[in-house]
């Protein structure tokens, strides 16, 4: 779901004039790969980079920085560090 939502959001923003429906999907995907992040291999980060990358394309740079804490924090290591 989160790859659907990313890819509806990004066609929004380049279609121009609805960037808050944008947006909207651009959260929805974020909050999709937050989500199943709990599930996925201590290695994989294409979770956590996608969120981080839906949050900065939807302008959201508290979220942002939310997210970055997750990824530092909440893993035994940060990513490209092995």
């Amino acid at each position: 779901m989160g790859n659907a939502a990313y890819g509806a959001g990004l066609a929004l923003l380049m279609a121009g004039g609805r960037e808050d429906e944008a947006r909207e999907w651009l959260d929805r995907a974020a909050g999709r790969w937050r989500e199943s992040w709990e599930h996925a291999a201590p290695d994989a980060w294409g979770r956590p980079i996608g969120a981080l990358k839906a949050e900065l394309i939807a302008g959201r740079k508290p979220t942002v920085e939310r997210v970055t804490k997750l990824v530092t924090n909440e893993r035994d290591h940060v990513v490209g560090s092995r």
